[in-house]
């Protein structure tokens, strides 16, 4: 260990040992000459000394000791996320998870966990948003058109919804008066809202996205004297292809280059598999159109991911690739886009201690949970509903009641008239046109280049109405 060579003769001691999470059971630290403690986790003791000499290394000598390359090359004008912040993120996203699982036996159950923090510049703090864990899709047979399912309940998928509830929540303050508590401003125009300067926010994952981040890399990367490269191989035809996830099940399968149209008769009577994009292509599409989605578009600002943390499995050139480098020289914005929307490249990190392999069997269910909820809720990922068949505060249709309640009683970018709010959710999120154009630019983008045509679910699953 090149620490004890730097400093022969440390003794590392156990501070602890928290069998609720299998990756971080143990607790090692060490003290240094000077008086210094650094401490790190891991599955068992000799990857837990192994963390805290790497915490040591990275304070004291800035060297960057990854427990897998010595050094990982991709695309050099993309910044990583400092090592300590990586893991700072990493571990506040997993006591989280702790917390809001404190009272219930299923919070030990997962197989990916992911969540969105908060930074804001000049602080320390960082402050956990949203917590998901969950890697299943629904089964085509509970496909509504009604907006009462999640059809994706894949960690990093659940915890994107979060955001939008703790976005709507921030906005329902403005519409209480109580503004000043929120992390959004007004624009300069006094029509709609942006984040506060200085606010960030950061996506953490226990394990890189399916699909196109993840396929090419199903190990740790191993040992090297000489930098790896970004990706030995990186004009085979298969690099880059959109994927889909599979019904009810996991893993992904490359789409075909010619449209997939699924039908509602089709998925739900099993004549089709219902198809839903793989986590790496839903990024990727974050990554230009932001993470508040259509509705929230028309009252806030696009809201880009400061950075992406990876738990495990992390390689940096096949995750550019997939986060943006696959659109990077095919994505083609019009010009009314352009000031609102752009290709964003959120730096990316990996935890100093990787996440072990988890090689049980993943649960049937998904727990998310938002800044301001009373508790966490569980959700049946194959139903897409709750276990007692209500549906979640993360639906379609709870969304769009929110929005509805919002429309043309806060600020907004686009004009909007209380008294003639649109009746279906379809057009509800067809009124923000630039969102439109830009999301139409990204599917093209990945057409144009040969890597698959972007599938949408059956139109139905939109065309329900609200009335309030």
């Amino acid at each position: 260990m090149l620490l004890n060579e730097l400093q022969p003769g440390l003794e590392y001691t156990l501070v602890s040992e928290n069998a609720a999470i299998p990756t971080q059971r143990f607790t090692m630290s060490v003290t240094v000459a000077g008086g210094d403690t650094y401490e790190g986790c891991g599955s068992n003791k000799r990857l837990a000394k192994a963390a805290a000499a790497r915490a040591a290394l990275l304070k004291l000598y800035n060297i960057m000791a990854s427990p897998g390359a010595t050094a990982q090359l991709g695309d050099p004008s993309v910044s990583s996320l400092p090592q300590e912040l990586s893991d700072r993120l990493s571990g506040k996203v997993n006591e989280w998870l702790l917390k809001v699982m404190a009272d219930s036996a299923d919070g030990a159950k997962w197989k990916v966990l992911a969540g969105i923090a908060m930074t804001t510049e000049g602080s320390e703090d960082v402050r956990v948003v949203t917590v998901a864990t969950g890697t299943k899709c629904i089964n085509g047979e509970y496909i509504s058109m009604n907006g009462f399912v999640l059809h994706d309940c894949h960690a990093e998928v659940v915890s994107r919804r979060c955001f939008k509830d703790f976005l709507f929540s921030q906005l329902e303050l403005w519409q209480q008066g109580r503004g000043s508590e929120t992390i959004l401003e007004m624009r300069d125009d006094q029509c709609g809202f942006r984040v506060k300067s200085g606010i960030k926010f950061h996506l953490y994952i226990s394990t890189s996205p399916c699909g196109d981040g993840r396929i090419f890399s199903p190990h740790e990367l191993q040992s090297s004297p000489e930098p790896l490269p970004a990706d030995r191989h990186p004009n085979r035809r298969v690099r880059g292809l959109l994927r889909t996830k599979i019904e009810a099940g996991e893993g992904t399968i490359p789409l075909k280059s010619t449209p997939v149209l699924q039908t509602w008769d089709g998925v739900l009577h099993g004549q089709q598999r219902l198809l839903t994009m793989s986590c790496s292509d839903k990024m990727a599409r974050w990554n230009v159109l932001g993470l508040q989605g259509a509705l929230l578009s028309q009252f806030i600002e696009p809201i880009y991911l400061e950075s992406v943390v990876l738990g495990s499995l992390y390689h940096p050139g096949h995750m550019q690739r997939a986060m943006w480098g696959r659109l990077e020289s095919r994505l083609s914005l019009s010009e009314d886009c352009e000031p609102f929307f752009r290709l964003h490249k959120p730096k990316l990190g990996a935890k100093s201690s990787p996440e072990s392999r988890q090689v049980n069997k993943s649960p049937n269910f998904s727990i998310n949970w938002t800044e301001g909820c009373d508790g966490p809720e569980v959700v049946n990922a194959t139903t897409g509903k709750l276990e007692d068949g209500l549906i979640s505060r993360l639906s379609k249709r709870t969304l769009f009641e929110r929005f509805l309640k919002l429309y043309g009683n806060v600020p907004s970018i686009l004009q909007q008239d209380a008294t003639k709010p649109p009746r279906l959710y379809s057009d509800a999120k067809h009124t923000a046109e630039l969102y439109q154009k830009a999301k139409k630019s990204v599917a093209e983008a990945f057409s144009s280049a040969g890597l698959g045509v972007w599938v949408s679910k059956p139109i139905e699953a939109d065309e329900f109405e609200l009335v309030l």
